[in-house]
């Protein structure tokens, strides 16, 4: 399966243009999913899950199964993504979400870790660091 090629956004756009494809393309547009608040996108009204949004809250275990369960939804949507699970841990001293998420595509595993505050969705292990 091909999984395309973008414009890399993951250090802000680079002047050069420079391209991703692979894995590395897919997680990133996994991250525009989960950095884009429900209805940010006027062409796809179902697109996008706002992590951030989960930290104007009390983050309760409630809290961080519905991360789980919205994240792996959200994911599920891209097409090239056969499956996902996620797994949550909420750091109380610096308010910052961790995220791993684990994808199946028909390319094989993939795992990528971000760090979610009530302003940055940060990769912290791209996709293209397959572990």
């Amino acid at each position: 399966m091909d999984f395309g090629q973008d414009i890399d956004v993951r250090s802000g756009l680079d002047p050069l243009l420079g391209l991703v494809s692979g894995t590395q393309n897919l997680g990133q547009a996994l991250v525009g999913r989960l950095s884009t608040p429900r209805g940010g996108l006027f062409y796809d009204p179902n697109y996008g899950t706002d992590l951030r949004s989960y930290l104007n809250d009390s983050v309760s275990a409630a809290t961080l199964a519905r991360v789980r369960a919205d994240v792996q939804a959200e994911c599920a949507k891209d097409e090239r993504v056969l499956s996902c699970t996620a797994a949550t841990q909420f750091d109380a001293a610096s308010l910052t979400l961790l995220v791993q998420i684990s994808v199946q595509t028909a390319e094989g595993p993939f795992t990528m870790v971000l760090a979610v505050t009530s302003v940055t969705v940060e990769l912290l292990r791209p996709a293209d660091q397959v572990g």
